[in-house]
C-alpha cells in the first residue's frame, strides 16, 4: 500500500483520529454555511446536492433515516458523492488478514436507495478514491456491473488511458462536465485502458477548452484528496483548488479526510474542501459530523445557469435507545451530541 502522508502524520494517525486537527494553517477563511449571492425564488433553480464517502467495511447494518433527510434528497435534480467500497460478493472475497480493505455488497447499496429515497436515475458516484482497488480488478469490474444494474452512474473513470469529464444533463437543459479523481490509490490492478482518474492526469487536459468545446454550463471536480481527520486542508491543496477554479473549474467537492472542513468562494467558483463522511466506520463523534451539501444554479432569466447559492445540511450518526444506528438532522439528534456538532461548525464555518 502507498501513502504520500509524512512520517509525522502517519505516526500521529490514531491520535487525529480520536481528535482530529484544528490547525489552519492554510489560511482557509470561514464561509457562512448557507449563503445565498442574489435573491431567486426555490423552485427557480436547480438543485445539485452532494455528500462524502460512503463505504463500508463487511457487512454492518446500514443506519436508517429520518423523512428530513428523505425529503433533501427528493428536492435534488442530480446527486453526486464518493463510493469508497467496492461492490462484491462475498462468496469470492474474503477478509484480509491484515490491512484495510471496504467492501459493500449490492444489497446494502440497494437498500440505501430505498431508505434515503435516492433516485438511481439521478444518483451519479465516484469510483476515482484510495479504496476502488481493494479486491483488485474483479472488484472494479462487479462494481461497474451492480452500478448498471442499479441504474447508478459511475464517475470517475479514465476510459483508453485518456482522462475526460463525464457528461450530466439536467431536465431543461443544463449540461455539466463531472471530473472525479484520486490524489493516489492504495492498490494498482488496473488496466490502462479502464482505470480510475488520478489526479496527475489532470494536466493532460485544458480544461478551459473542453468546457468550452462540449457547451457545459458548469465543470465540476470531485477530488479525493487532503489528509484523513484534519479540518483544514493543506496549504498544496488549498494550491490546487484555487489553480483548478483560475482555470476552468466551477465547482470542486472533496472528500478523503473523514471530516468536514470548510469551503471557500474564489471569484465565481466554489471549493468546498471535504464533505466528511456520509455513511461508513466511523468510531469518533467528529467523524460522524457531515453535511449534505446543495448548490444552486438559476433556471430563469438573464443569469440562467449561474450559481446563485448553496446550503448545507448538517447531519450526525449516532445510536438509538433501540441500539439501530440513525443518521438525521442535528435538530433529530441527541441534545448533548447536537451541541457538540454545532460548536463544531462554528469553528469551520461562519455560521
Amino acid at each position: 500500500m502507498a501513502t504520500r502522508y509524512p512520517l509525522l502524520d502517519t505516526l500521529l494517525w490514531p491520535v487525529f483520529h480520536a481528535r482530529p486537527s484544528l490547525r489552519n494553517h492554510s489560511g482557509v477563511p470561514r464561509e457562512p454555511l448557507s449563503q445565498r449571492f442574489e435573491v431567486y425564488r426555490d423552485d427557480e433553480v436547480w438543485r445539485l446536492l452532494f455528500f462524502g464517502d460512503l463505504c463500508c467495511m463487511y457487512e454492518e447494518a446500514l443506519p436508517t433515516t429520518s423523512e428530513a433527510v428523505r425529503e433533501v434528497f427528493r428536492a435534488a435534480d442530480a446527486v453526486f458523492g464518493n463510493l469508497e467500497a467496492p461492490i462484491t460478493s462475498r462468496e469470492r472475497q474474503a477478509r484480509p488478514i491484515v490491512g484495510f480493505r471496504f467492501r459493500m455488497s449490492e444489497h446494502y447499496l440497494s437498500a440505501l436507495l430505498e431508505e434515503y429515497a435516492l433516485d438511481p436515475a439521478r444518483l451519479h458516484l465516484s469510483l476515482a478514491n484510495n479504496h476502488t482497488g481493494d479486491w483488485k480488478r474483479s472488484g472494479y469490474e462487479q462494481t461497474l456491473a451492480a452500478l448498471e444494474r442499479l441504474g447508478v452512474r459511475a464517475l470517475g473513470r479514465c476510459r483508453a488511458g485518456a482522462p475526460d469529464a463525464d457528461e450530466v444533463v439536467l431536465d431543461e437543459g443544463l449540461r455539466l462536465g463531472v471530473v472525479a479523481w484520486t490524489h493516489w490509490m492504495n492498490r494498482r490492478p488496473f488496466a490502462r485502458e479502464d482505470r480510475p482518474l488520478e489526479e496527475v492526469d489532470l494536466p493532460a487536459v485544458d480544461w478551459c477548452a473542453r468546457k468550452a468545446a462540449a457547451g457545459w454550463q458548469h465543470l465540476i471536480g470531485l477530488p479525493h484528496w487532503d489528509y484523513e481527520f484534519h479540518h483544514f486542508p493543506q496549504p498544496a491543496t488549498r494550491a490546487l483548488a484555487h489553480q483548478l477554479l483560475d482555470g476552468g473549474f466551477d465547482l470542486l467537492v472533496g472528500h478523503h479526510p473523514h471530516v468536514l472542513q470548510p469551503l471557500e468562494r474564489r471569484g465565481e467558483g466554489l471549493c468546498h474542501y471535504s464533505l466528511g463522511n456520509f455513511l461508513a466506520i466511523q468510531l469518533t463523534w467528529p467523524t460522524k459530523l457531515t453535511c449534505l451539501y446543495e448548490v444552486h444554479v438559476l433556471k430563469t432569466g438573464g443569469r440562467r445557469g449561474a450559481v446563485c447559492g448553496y446550503r448545507q445540511v448538517p447531519l450526525t450518526l449516532f445510536t438509538d435507545e433501540a441500539g439501530q444506528r440513525r443518521l438525521v438532522t442535528l435538530a433529530e439528534a441527541p441534545a448533548d451530541l447536537a451541541i457538540q456538532c454545532h460548536e463544531r461548525l462554528d469553528q469551520l464555518y461562519a455560521c
